[in-house]
């Protein structure tokens, strides 16, 4: 299929519209490729889901809360030479339910908090098992890819 350049604005080859991580990860792998992009966004500030922001003196999560163990964003990242350029920050992650804080450091804490699931929700045991064995399978998927990528 032939595609026409526009019309509308000869000067970009492709518009992504949507300024979050995927957005701007796919217009750097266009850019890097020799395409003319522009980005667009309906909001001021980049980063869609990728944000946070201060309310009242207190600093909130927008939305992702972490990216360091992904085996995917990362390498892209690093592709198109973003690496360098973002200050990633270590951001502990805890999960509270009836005023029980369970932080998570590994997967002992994840079947730590599966375990108060089931303690709180007796009736939903069957399916959290399957759950916590899903989410291990999916765990160990991505520490397996994590160590692809050290080498």
């Amino acid at each position: 299929m032939h595609h026409e350049p526009s019309t509308i604005n000869p000067q970009y080859d492709v518009k992504v519209v949507g300024a979050g991580l995927s957005g701007f990860i796919a217009a750097a792998f266009l850019a890097k490729a020799g395409v003319r992009v522009l980005v667009c966004d309906q909001n001021t500030l980049a980063g869609g889901l990728f944000n946070s922001f201060w309310r009242d003196g207190y600093l909130f999560d927008g939305g992702i809360k972490a990216v360091e163990n992904s085996a995917v964003i990362m390498p892209m990242l690093a592709q198109v030479g973003l690496m360098e350029k973002i200050k990633f920050q270590r951001n502990l992650i805890a999960l509270i339910i009836h005023g029980h804080m369970q932080p998570i450091n590994g997967f002992a804490a994840v079947e730590a908090y599966y375990q108060l699931l089931t303690e709180l929700f007796p009736d939903e045991q069957t399916g959290l098992q399957r759950a916590l064995k899903d989410t291990k399978i999916v765990y160990e998927l991505l520490d397996r890819m994590k160590e692809g990528e050290d080498q």
